[in-house]
């Protein structure tokens, strides 16, 4: 999200485009975007297409304003509103291939001010999260993403997924079973993935 917009800041530009505010939508559409077009483009390697998903749900979320309840989560209804829209538009409900997207760019999906530039020990760090997300099954890969790099809840991912808490809980602890085993003798690469605070 463009300046770590609040949930509670999100809610009230929701509201206040029910009650026909296009400027709240237009504001809404500038704080989600960024976030929007990045997890699409974990889907499709298409710009274009992405860019036209999300234009549809914003088009979408202004033509059903009226019936639309304030989201408790609005990120969350945003991002599955997005997945859905992209998986009836043709594209297949599992993220591409990292190598076509020329590496999984973790420096992007992290807040530039969590990076520590010039630290070797970091950069090795995140080259390591790289090469071991990227082993992961494309589901697992999804909830970490979701998880720790959008800082979103189990009920929100569930949400988004499509499946129960306890399958969001149960497919973090698979994904994060499997980090653990692939890491070198050193856990601090757990840690960093476990305790670091999106």
């Amino acid at each position: 999200m463009n300046k770590r917009v609040l949930t509670s800041d999100l809610q009230t530009l929701w509201a206040n485009l029910k009650r026909d505010d296009s400027h709240a939508l237009k504001v809404l559409m500038e704080a989600t975007y960024a976030t929007m077009f990045g997890y699409g483009m974990k889907f499709s390697d298409r710009k274009e297409f992405v860019q036209d998903c999300i234009q549809d749900v914003f088009i979408a979320i202004w033509q059903h304003r009226h019936t639309l309840v304030v989201p408790d989560s609005p990120k969350g209804y945003l991002l599955t509103s997005l997945r859905r829209k992209m998986i009836n538009n043709g594209v297949r409900g599992t993220w591409i291939s990292l190598d076509a997207l020329h590496e999984y760019d973790l420096e992007h999906d992290l807040p530039l001010e969590k990076i520590v530039f010039g630290h070797e020990e970091l950069a090795y760090q995140m080259s390591l999260v790289q090469k071991l997300l990227a082993s992961l099954p494309d589901r697992q890969r999804e909830a970490v993403y979701l998880r720790y790099f959008q800082n979103l809840d189990r009920r929100e991912i569930a949400l988004i997924m499509n499946i129960s808490e306890q399958s969001v809980s149960n497919v973090l602890q698979k994904a994060l079973h499997s980090l653990r085993k692939s890491l070198p003798v050193g856990t601090a690469l757990l840690l960093f993935l476990t305790a670091y605070p999106f």
